[in-house]
């Protein structure tokens, strides 16, 4: 369920995932890694709760 949540997210925020479909495959990870490379994360592509989190907090604006 997490990779599917990621792959949602990634695909939010302009990057491709390919299928939304809860299977970490290449494009999938391909993903992953611009993603964290770009938000200045640890590169590994892998899915985690810390990449899901830094994910939902770029995709919501500043809420007070």
């Amino acid at each position: 369920a997490l990779v599917y949540l990621i792959q949602t997210k990634l695909a939010d925020a302009g990057y491709d995932p390919g299928p939304l479909d809860g299977v970490l495959g290449d494009q999938t990870t391909e993903a992953i890694r611009a993603y964290q490379a770009q938000a200045g994360l640890e590169v590994d592509g892998q899915p985690s709760l810390d990449l899901f989190n830094a994910l939902r907090q770029a995709a919501a604006p500043a809420q007070q």
